[in-house]
């Protein structure tokens, strides 16, 4: 059964989630957001926009099932923005997803 926690602990365990996939995906130059509405940025080795990574990366998540935005000047941002009924294992497996598309994609 799932866990139910309230929203403010769902954004918290996210974010927890993608900072820790940040340092250890070099792709990842920044999480940054509020509540369950976050930007993952994507950028080259040289932290340098990298829109074509963005890209291919929303292709992936698209194909597993998973709906991001895109966004930012460099068109480099991840948007990740879960419906209000979202649950612990939703996220989980997005963050899972989303390290899966980044080792695809490097």
């Amino acid at each position: 059964m799932a866990k139910i926690l309230q929203p403010s602990g769902l954004a918290d365990r996210l974010r927890g989630q993608l900072v820790e996939l940040q340092r250890r995906r070099p792709e990842i130059a920044e999480v940054r957001g509020r509540g369950l509405m976050i930007g993952v940025e994507l950028c080259d080795g040289a932290n340098n926009p990298n829109a074509a990574i963005t890209d291919a990366v929303l292709e992936r998540m698209k194909g597993a099932g998973f709906f991001l935005g895109k966004t930012g000047p460099g068109r480099n941002v991840l948007t990740v923005m879960p419906p209000l009924i979202v649950t612990s294992e939703d996220l989980d497996s997005m963050v899972e997803g989303l390290n899966q598309a980044l080792r695809s994609v490097s």
